[in-house]
């Protein structure tokens, strides 16, 4: 059964109308769930923003949250890997923090593998693409 992206449409225009604002913890818009396609927190912040409505985004592609990880590990950057499936949160976030990526095409980035030229729409790019096994 196909998710119901507006089930939510009223929730969100009632914390508008209230002027509160959203934390967005995990940016991701999708995911993929087995041959399903589903839709997280970044999808639904990105809706309330459109309304017009204040969202704070944590987590990747923010520096800060790379930056913290690399302070935590206490090593050089050029020994970190990023390992993500998502060109918008992990490829960025690592591009932007001067670290190396693996964009793994078996997740989100699989839309990618079906057409490398894609990757021109980005101003940025992994290091290494790994395609599915």
């Amino acid at each position: 059964e196909d998710e119901d992206l507006n089930q939510y449409d009223n929730l969100l225009a009632k914390a508008f109308s209230l002027k509160l604002p959203v934390i967005c913890p995990n940016p991701d818009k999708s995911v993929a769930h087995g041959d399903k396609r589903r839709y997280c927190a970044g999808y639904f912040a990105k809706k309330y923003q459109d309304l017009g409505g204040v969202v704070h985004y944590y987590g990747k592609p923010d520096r800060k949250i790379f930056d913290k990880a690399i302070s935590i590990l206490n090593i050089n950057r050029d020994r970190i890997l990023m390992i993500g499936d998502t060109m918008e949160t992990d490829i960025l976030g690592a591009s932007q923090s001067g670290i190396d990526s693996l964009l793994v095409l078996t997740g989100n980035g699989g839309g990618i593998a079906a057409n490398f030229d894609l990757l021109e729409e980005y101003s940025y790019n992994p290091t290494w693409i790994a395609k599915s096994a």
